[in-house]
């Protein structure tokens, strides 16, 4: 049976949930680190540009359990340990988007569509300064 832990602050809770998945960018450890995941300020920054406010308070209310308080019929949120999980996984997963958008708008990334695996795929553009001609396979 899992424990549930209501959501008493959802913006302060968006805001660490950002930094956790931020701080923890490129960990290849088994374990999140949640301590210490006050980020400076040019890293909020940086978080802004890639994982903005907005559109982490909306997956996160979209994933937590709404619950109505017994005394006072107000609606709270809760999570458990699979949501947290859920949230932190899809946080992730929309910072990745972003970043891979962020390279195909600046030329850096080429994408397209693979019906074969119902999925975009992305490679590093070509440089023509560093193309060479190749000789025909005869």
């Amino acid at each position: 049976m899992s424990k549930w832990y209501v959501v008493s602050d959802m913006e302060e809770f968006t805001d660490k949930a950002r930094s956790i998945v931020y701080s923890n960018f490129g960990n290849w450890d088994a374990e999140i680190i949640i301590e210490n995941t006050d980020l400076p300020p040019k890293s909020i920054e940086e978080l802004d540009k890639i994982l903005t406010y907005t559109e982490s308070y909306t997956i996160i209310k979209s994933l937590c359990k709404k619950q109505r308080s017994k005394i006072s019929q107000n609606i709270r949120y809760v999570i458990d340990d699979i949501i947290f999980t859920k949230i932190l996984e899809t946080l992730n997963g929309r910072m990745i988007s972003n970043l891979l958008q962020s390279l195909v708008n600046k030329g850096f990334v080429e994408t397209a569509f693979d019906d074969k695996s119902n999925d975009f795929i992305f490679w590093v553009k070509d440089n023509e300064k560093d193309t060479q001609e190749k000789p025909e396979a005869d």
